[in-house]
This record gives C-alpha cells, structure tokens and sequence, in this order.
C-alpha cells in the first residue's frame, strides 16, 4: 500500500484511470482523479469514471437512517476539492468498485472510523481499523 501512498503524497501527475478496463475496474487496478458525487457515507464517485467507489474495510450509516447525513457531509469534508486516489479490492453485489481510498496521505476510512462516522468491518477488513480511536458521535 505504501507504493500508492508515495504516489499520492508525491501528487497525482496524471488524474484518471490506470485499468485495463475503465468502465470495469479489477482488483489492483488505481482509480484516481477529483471527487464527484457522494452516494452516502461510504461511497462516491471520481469524475470522469462512471464505476461508484465502495470505501473498502468500513461501514457507515445509510443515508435513510438518523446518522447517515453526517457521515455524508463527512465523506464530503475528507473528499474537499483534491485529488482522490483508490486502489481497486474487489468488485460488490453492486458493481460498485470495493476500494483502499486516499485523500492526500489521510487513509479515507481510518478517517471515517476516527470521526466516529463509520466502524470497522472485520469481515472485510480482517480488523484493520478495530484498534482506530473514536471521536465519539459523527459530526
């Protein structure tokens, strides 16, 4: 992972796709631009690329419930007007692209759990954000 951390931090050169397939990202493939649409808390879209990007290792609230508008407007707030870099995990149920996200070095979902506006999803992420310390509720 840290060879697409450098990538970001250095600064994306070129924003787009690096997939040989576009419009069906596969696992290892780097999806990289400026945010577009946010879905919900856990998933966008980079312009240009036409696949919803599934933040991988985390879950947030739906949108329809009590909670889920604030970790919207948190994925947005981490999102800003940057660039966005994802390395492609796996594909969903959905078609949408299950990815390792980064905004600058901030790793989007340790973000997420630390604001207290997603949790680890152990099944997914082996536990990988379980250890992150919570902000208490999402703002």
């Amino acid at each position: 992972m840290m060879d697409l951390l450098a990538w970001v931090v250095a600064g994306v050169a070129s924003l787009g796709v690096s997939a040989s397939d576009p419009a069906s990202p596969a696992p290892g493939d780097i999806l990289a631009g400026l945010p577009d649409r946010v879905s919900d808390g856990d998933t966008f879209r980079i312009q240009g690329i036409a696949t919803r990007i599934r933040i991988w290792g985390v879950d947030a609230p739906e949108l329809s419930t009590r909670e889920g508008p604030a970790a919207r407007e948190a994925l947005c707030a981490l999102l800003g007007d940057g660039p966005v870099a994802c390395r492609v995990i796996d594909r969903d149920r959905y078609g949408r692209a299950v990815a390792r996200c980064f905004a600058g070095d901030r790793d989007l979902a340790e973000d997420l759990v630390r604001r207290g506006c997603a949790r680890d999803w152990p099944r997914y992420s082996g536990g990988a954000y379980a250890g992150v310390p919570r902000a208490g509720m999402c703002r």
